[in-house]
């Protein structure tokens, strides 16, 4: 993070899409190194071999004062960890630790400032940033299903320098909120963006949502007219549907049907066969119920198909960027014409496919942030530009 220089590229690392993913994340937004990660690959057969590599690698580049890359790999190791493995909150406080222990200094000396704010009855963390002189706006961002907002320090870095003010914080759900005060995500989006923009006084505001965030960051602007400009950083207008998009057509029928009828009991019994076959889903339903904060698979998966835009659709009348992947293993292109169609009131619609020749092609575009950054700010200047 000691500079504004992000890597670029995406790497086969892995033959299942996820781990290969999951793996490129941790090169490119936390610090790990290729080819040490590169060298361990085949060592990862499911999720269990998957955490005892990672803290492997965890182990020995602490043992070697690499913190920086134990920082990754810690991280990729909690991050497929469910809530009922103890070990997953200690590596939460020993990640959170260590990053302010090797980048907290660094932070302060940047103009970075964090601060707690109040929300129902918890607090929202968040980071913020102004130029030193001037600004050319003022950006209000945040993650989605899984992410931490230390990882996205170097995007507000960027844009600070860039002429912006920023503000990234982390809302129910997601981070703090959910690891230290369990507080789940919230349908209504738009109280804890409201939250930080009643605080700081902020006015015009463009709202930047990253992964699921694009969903409700969307969301928001439907209720809270301070919000100017709306990022998606990802295409996602039903979050049920994408959990489901890999699922055989036949089972997302009988899943719709079980779940319209409120057949909790067949559900579940559908999803726990679903889980025992594959890790992945165990995964995905167990987190779902965790940040969602549903005690079922049955509860999460009914939970999830509220998460839409189209029921929303209307009020959204912002200027918006639709930022898509070419290669995005999580959201077909399929989608995303569902999204666009959805946004009939929107004041101007934008929409940027990032491709694999961009190195841009994966979920949220990884491989290359500073083009997805240098887009979003440049879309920014031209919406509040007169005349255009």
């Amino acid at each position: 993070m000691e500079t504004l220089e992000f890597r670029t590229g995406t790497y086969p690392l892995h033959h299942d899409p996820n781990f290969n993913y999951q793996l490129n994340r941790a090169v490119m937004l936390s610090g790990g190194a290729l080819d040490e990660i590169r060298s361990v690959t085949n060592q990862i057969k499911d999720i269990p071999t998957w955490i005892e590599t990672l803290l492997s690698l965890a182990d020995k580049a602490k043992a070697e004062k690499r913190t920086p890359n134990a920082l990754a790999y810690i991280r990729a190791a909690e991050f497929f960890m469910n809530e009922s493995n103890t070990a997953k909150e200690t590596l939460y406080r020993e990640y959170k630790a260590l990053f302010y222990e090797v980048h907290g200094g660094f932070i302060a000396s940047q103009g970075i400032k964090r601060i707690d704010i109040g929300y129902e009855k918890g607090s929202l963390p968040v980071f913020y940033a102004a130029p030193e002189t001037g600004s050319l706006g003022t950006l209000v961002i945040h993650g989605g299903f899984d992410s931490y907002m230390e990882e996205f320090l170097p995007a507000l870095l960027y844009c600070k320098e860039l002429g912006f003010a920023v503000y990234l914080f982390e809302g129910p759900g997601q981070g703090e909120c959910i690891h230290k005060q369990k507080i789940p995500f919230t349908l209504d989006w738009h109280k804890p963006v409201g939250a930080v923009l009643n605080y700081f006084g902020l006015e015009d505001v463009t709202l930047i949502g990253i992964s699921l965030g694009s969903l409700l960051a969307l969301r928001a602007a439907a209720w809270e007219k301070r919000i100017k400009r709306v990022v998606a950083w990802s295409i996602m207008e039903n979050f049920y549907d994408v959990l489901l998009s890999s699922r055989p057509k036949a089972l997302r029928v009988v899943l719709d049907s079980l779940i319209k009828a409120h057949a909790k009991g067949a559900v579940n019994s559908l999803a726990k066969t679903m889980m025992e076959k594959e890790p992945y889903a165990a995964w995905g339903i167990e987190q779902g119920k965790y940040v969602f904060g549903q005690p079922s698979a049955y509860d999460f998966l009914a939970e999830a198909k509220k998460y839409n835009l189209c029921s929303l659709s209307g009020q959204i009348t912002q200027d918006v960027l639709l930022l898509g992947a070419a290669e995005d293993h999580f959201i077909p292109l399929s989608m995303y014409k569902n999204e666009i169609d959805c946004l009939t009131k929107v004041k101007s619609l934008t929409f940027r496919l990032f491709t694999k020749e961009e190195s841009a092609e994966s979920h949220c575009n990884i491989g290359n942030m500073p083009l997805a950054l240098n887009t979003i700010c440049s879309w920014i200047t031209a919406m509040e530009t007169p005349g255009l």
